[in-house]
């Protein structure tokens, strides 16, 4: 998915990537691989905002922990192919994606003042 893309990707190649998870679970749950590239989508803006409000020193560690990972996340996953995919496929979900981007690119200068 990271080097071609999700549209190429089939839903027997997703559930066998997804160890564990049979075809037939998987389409219980998501009945099209939209559905799933939705619901990553939604689970990453999700684990964006959830970033520690900083009131404390002890917060500022874990709100710097938490860019951190996120920043591993993007750079693993979130790739140019990725997000224009997202940006043609699911043009709303993008316009949150970027926000959320955008977000994380302010908490992050916070860091350098």
């Amino acid at each position: 998915m990271r080097k071609n893309g999700f549209q190429s990707l089939t839903m027997d190649e997703l559930s066998t990537k997804l160890r564990g998870v049979s075809r037939a679970t998987l389409y219980k749950y998501f009945p099209t691989k939209e559905m799933i590239i939705g619901f990553i989508v939604d689970n990453f803006i999700e684990f964006i905002h959830e970033t520690t409000e900083i009131t404390t020193i002890s917060d500022l560690t874990i709100h710097f922990q938490q860019l951190f990972e996120q920043s591993i996340l993007v750079i693993e996953y979130m790739t140019e192919i990725f997000i224009t995919e997202v940006k043609l496929v699911y043009p709303e979900k993008f316009v949150d994606l970027n926000e959320a981007l955008k977000k994380r690119i302010t908490e992050i200068f916070k860091f350098s003042y």
